[in-house]
């Protein structure tokens, strides 16, 4: 990284070539300016002084600033005309005004050179231009407002002519609400916006979490910023924090989308999500996922999540519930990837693990019909579930539905209006069936879990999850890796679980009877799963 010298109170100081050349652009010539700078205001090799900082001043340094800059390098050719466009749009109205922008061909290449920086991916610029009163995005002698460029990018997202990334509309969509454009769906706490924003960039993987720490209640979020410990142990930390003062399992399901080498019920924030993903059967606090608006799960009944520390490591912990199943035939995953034509693929799919059910399960043919129907679309269907669903798919499937309906919810700003049921139900079938195994448990369950769900799993229910879990007991005999601590704490008769993740389980997603008093009175006998 090229690296430049500044004059700091008499004393030569290195910065990077960007903040030279951005001290360089905002300086007046006639008089001084006083601005605050976090890469050199803030010691970084200090970590004593950079958690004070982050802990007691970012947020009010932000709040109080009469003005935030915003500096995003040198301005691409024909910028002052976007400016000028984007502020004449502005002026008007902006859905009147759509149309009438003309010489897109001069202005659009030069918006979409600024929207395509660095800048917009990393978590720290979230709290920066949340927290400013007055936000000024500076790209060479030229400037605009962010109020400004955000509402007319919220009036681009249905036109051809620009590519508005995810991260360019989740953070517009976040600020706008945070000041009052729409309201903010319950991304209140830390857990809610690091789930929100998972996919930033940051140099550093704690600051995954640190860098949003300015947007939270200090009081009703107990982490620290403190870069003297590893990532994993702050990551445990955190998931153990999280788990303890929520009483619930949510964090859970954000972490089993990382690699198997990780800890499995902690999320690792500086793994790549890949994309796309399986979408959440729960909770829906956490995911802005079409499945959980029609179908909410309840198999535990709400009972609240028991967490307790296994001797001094946070490496592994235990979590009480009960084994309820375990899967003892699973489909073939090979033709889970929804590539190329979807309606085939979801048409290929459906069809296999229909054969499956009916080679394998017990009961009249029609009670087998409704339950892998329910199954299928984790039971989240708009309306009555079809007789059959290959038939349902060739008439109302579009091809590449799903790659349009992603796209477009990506590069929305604006909150999405209400699907029609057979849109819905399209967009349900997809989302179910995609990086997810068909299989029937012990007791003739039709289930649908992750892509690595095995024979002889144990379909679980945990208190604090609305849904069932799949566990794997694991050979605790591995070394423990390093990175979180140099021993593993192996009680006596007590196995380890891996968390492959959760499932969809017909029959046992909403408790029948009252789990509390059957917990009391020893109905339901719980146990403690030691997870790693």
């Amino acid at each position: 990284m090229l690296r430049r010298i500044i004059t700091v109170n008499s004393r030569s100081f290195l910065v990077t070539d960007s903040i030279y050349r951005a001290l360089r652009a905002l300086r007046h010539g006639d008089k001084k300016r006083i601005v605050w700078i976090d890469a050199v205001c803030i010691n970084q090799g200090d970590h004593k002084e950079k958690i004070k900082q982050v802990q007691n001043l970012m947020q009010p340094i932000y709040e109080k600033a009469q003005r935030v800059i915003v500096w995003l390098g040198a301005a691409p050719a024909d910028l002052s005309v976007a400016f000028d466009r984007v502020q004449q749009q502005i002026k008007g109205s902006t859905e009147r005004n759509k149309e009438r922008l003309g010489d897109r061909e001069v202005w659009a290449p030069a918006l979409q050179d600024i929207l395509n920086r660095r800048w917009w991916s990393r978590v720290w610029v979230v709290q920066e231009v949340a927290l400013g009163r007055r936000v000024i995005l500076r790209c060479g002698d030229e400037e605009i407002g962010w109020e400004s460029l955000s509402k007319f990018l919220a009036s681009q997202t249905n036109t051809q002519s620009l590519d508005i990334k995810r991260e360019v509309s989740s953070l517009i969509k976040f600020t706008t609400a945070r000041r009052g454009g729409f309201p903010l769906r319950k991304r209140v706490g830390l857990l809610h916006l690091a789930a929100h924003f998972r996919d930033r960039t940051a140099t550093d993987p704690r600051d995954k979490l640190f860098g949003l720490l300015g947007l939270v209640n200090k009081e009703k979020e107990p982490l620290e910023p403190d870069w003297t410990k590893a990532p994993l142990t702050v990551f445990a930390d955190f998931a153990a924090s999280c788990i303890e003062r929520n009483k619930n399992l949510g964090i859970l399901v954000l972490a089993e989308e990382q690699c198997a080498s990780q800890c499995s019920w902690a999320v690792s924030w500086d793994a790549a999500v890949q994309k796309p993903n399986r979408i959440s059967l729960w909770p829906p606090e956490l995911y802005n996922n079409p499945i959980t608006r029609v179908r909410k799960y309840s198999a535990t009944q709400d009972l609240p999540a028991e967490c307790k520390r296994n001797g001094d490591d946070w490496g592994s912990i235990f979590l009480a519930g009960w084994q309820e199943d375990a899967v003892a035939i699973v489909g073939d995953h090979t033709a889970f990837n929804i590539l190329g034509n979807e309606r085939q693929s979801i048409r290929h799919i459906v069809s296999t693990w229909e054969k499956l059910a009916g080679a394998h399960s017990k009961g009249s043919t029609r009670e087998k019909q409704a339950a892998f129907n329910r199954t299928i679309v984790a039971d989240a269907c708009d309306g009555d579930h079809p007789e059959d669903w290959v038939e349902w798919v060739d008439k109302n499937m579009q091809t590449n539905s799903y790659q349009a309906h992603e796209r477009a919810m990506a590069s929305s700003i604006k909150e999405p209006d209400h699907q029609s049921p057979r849109k819905h139900n399209c967009v349900t079938v997809q989302q179910a069936c995609t990086q997810r195994r068909f299989f029937i448990t012990s007791n003739g369950r039709y289930g649908i879990g992750p892509t690595d769900t095995h024979v002889r799993d144990k379909v679980c229910m945990l208190l604090g999850a609305a849904v069932p879990f799949i566990l794997r007991e694991t050979d605790h005999r591995h070394k423990w890796t390093s990175r979180w601590c140099n021993r593993k704490v192996h009680p006596e008769g007590k196995e380890f679980h891996k968390v492959v993740g959760q499932a969809y389980v017909d029959g046992v997603m909403d408790y029948e009877g009252d789990s509390k008093a059957d917990v009391g009175c020893g109905v339901v006998k719980l146990r403690d799963f030691l997870l790693e």
